[in-house]
């Protein structure tokens, strides 16, 4: 998964409008399927229930390397209002909206990228939402699959993702090593270099797996009996640093003399 193969690189500029029957497009948007992986291992594991962890980890990474892994990214405030906006003028306001962004190649060409249907659903901190399959992905760019096709993408200002933070022990701010995660997760375990964070997941079918998330933006599978959870880990539940983090909980992984200390939204803002 780390020595990833890039199709082509896209500058991506995001814009919103609605097609309507009176438009003339000349660009067909490419339109990004959806990750089955997760439904797709919880079936796995059903039907094939002694399957062997070092088999289940497997089928995980093929199927994550075609799929990629649905993310849940958040748009700030201004683009939520928009995309209601525009809901709201539909003759039928519950209707899926057609929503697209621009993309420009490097050599200037545009293209159309059909965006999944936006979610306003009040459990996730976003004011709304939307489910991206991604391969990596970093504070710079993006990687997804379009039509089999490995697609870079720079990530707008407007797409937010759920972070997880290794900060330095003596403040409780400064940041060594961030990562980008998939959904809101507790965090596992982390490495000793601080480059590697370990979560977990919800569906017990995939109680044996860990996914390991690389400060480079990258991730894969792993089966959790291999990953180090011997490190006693540590929640605050009263925040150290109220005043400054308050939507933020703390864990501290030791491990013989290492101490490291992991920040992570716990809280919507206020």
């Amino acid at each position: 998964m780390k020595n990833l193969k890039i199709s082509a690189v896209i500058i991506f500029t995001f814009f919103l409008f609605i097609q309507t029957q009176a438009q003339q497009v000349s660009l067909k948007p490419f339109a990004l399927d959806q990750s089955n992986v997760i439904n797709d291992l919880k079936n796995i594991r059903i039907t094939n229930p002694k399957m062997a962890a070092e088999d289940f980890v497997k089928s995980a990474n093929d199927l994550l390397a075609k799929q990629g892994l649905n993310f849940t990214v958040g748009f700030d405030s201004d683009t939520c209002q928009k995309i209601d906006k525009i809901k709201k003028t539909q003759k039928i306001p519950n209707a899926p909206l057609n929503l697209r962004a621009t993309l420009k190649s490097p050599l200037g060409d545009s293209a159309a990228l059909l965006l999944p249907e936006t979610d306003f659903a009040k459990n996730e901190c976003f004011p709304c939402f939307i489910t991206l399959p991604f391969l990596e992905v970093t504070d710079k760019d993006f990687v997804t699959i379009i039509g089999g096709n490995n697609l870079k993408f720079s990530l707008p200002g407007n797409f937010l993702v759920n972070e997880v933070f290794l900060v330095d022990a003596k403040d409780f701010t400064t940041v060594k090593s961030k990562w980008k995660i998939p959904f809101k997760s507790v965090p596992l375990s982390v490495s000793d270099d601080g480059n590697i964070l370990f979560t977990g997941f919800n569906e017990p079918e995939l109680n044996d797996l860990a996914l390991a998330i690389f400060s480079e933006g990258n991730y894969q599978f792993y089966a959790k009996k291999d990953i180090d959870i011997s490190k006693k880990a540590v929640v605050w539940k009263d925040n150290p640093v109220k005043t400054t983090a308050p939507n933020f909980a703390f864990i501290k992984f030791v491990s013989d003399e290492k101490e490291q200390i992991i920040k992570y939204a716990a809280n919507c803002p206020n």
